[in-house]
């Protein structure tokens, strides 16, 4: 399961390549932190209304899958993918992302993905250790950040990359949301990934289910937009009310 995770996760945006900004860190504890790392297109840019608010844009949920990490987890384990549509659709909607069940009128496919990281449960050498957050890096948005921490460990920033490791030698809970250009999907059957938004937080000591609307809420500000490199935050549990959903279910692989 975590072969196709790093398999799905990989793929990259369909547009130019761009690089991230080294982004200053936080020093609260790290258990306590939510971590968002946003992508989008260069090309991809939202229209705004009058009122300052952006242009209304369609999707459809597609189930991206729950991976489990090395630990029975039930406040994850037991979250269906509609119940964690259904969290996700509300602050999605503060950003007039809205479901539509008309797949004419669909104009994102957003796959979503969860699960637990594995961190460096069960390496036993340093070279296991670097590759398991290496391979947690990847999945949790923080390869960019601890590529560009290489060479900081004896100077002032050294606290910077230790600071990454430290989240990513834990486990955490996770959710990345991919969207895809709908419409050139249906209609030539190619991949255009336009965004992608991935935000974590320390399993331990949470409940997924209670963290998760927080996290979301957080993360919505940088859906459809470049956070720039790793944002790390304090984010209080949170809860919102949420409707309907639509979603497109199980999307077939290339």
């Amino acid at each position: 399961m975590r072969t196709l995770l790093l398999s799905a996760i990989g793929v990259s945006l369909g547009c130019k390549s761009f690089a991230f900004d080294f982004v200053g860190g936080n020093n609260r504890g790290s258990n306590e932190i939510t971590t968002v790392s946003s992508r989008a297109c260069d090309d991809y840019v939202r229209t705004r209304q009058p009122d300052g608010t952006f242009q209304v844009e369609t999707y459809a949920f597609g189930k991206g899958g729950n991976y489990r990490g090395p630990d029975r987890d039930p406040t994850i384990e037991e979250k269906s993918f509609e119940d964690v549509a259904h969290t996700i659709a509300i602050p999605l909607a503060s950003q007039n992302y809205l479901p539509s069940s008309d797949p004419n009128d669909t104009k994102f496919l957003i796959m979503v993905y969860l699960g637990t990281s594995w961190g460096t449960t069960g390496a036993i050498t340093q070279t296991l250790v670097d590759m398991d957050i290496n391979r947690d890096a990847l999945i949790l948005g923080y390869a960019e950040d601890l590529r560009a921490s290489i060479g900081l460990d004896r100077s002032p920033l050294g606290w910077r990359r230790r600071e990454l490791k430290g989240d990513l030698g834990g486990t955490r809970y996770f959710v990345i949301l991919m969207a895809y250009d709908f419409q050139l999907m249906r209609k030539q059957k190619k991949h255009r990934l336009v965004w992608e938004t991935r935000f974590s937080l320390s399993e331990i000591g949470h409940d997924f289910g209670k963290e998760l609307p927080g996290m979301a809420k957080f993360a919505s500000q940088y859906f459809g937009r470049n956070s720039h490199g790793l944002i790390r935050t304090l984010v209080p549990e949170g809860h919102v009310d949420v409707g309907d959903v639509k979603s497109l279910g199980e999307v077939p692989a290339k």
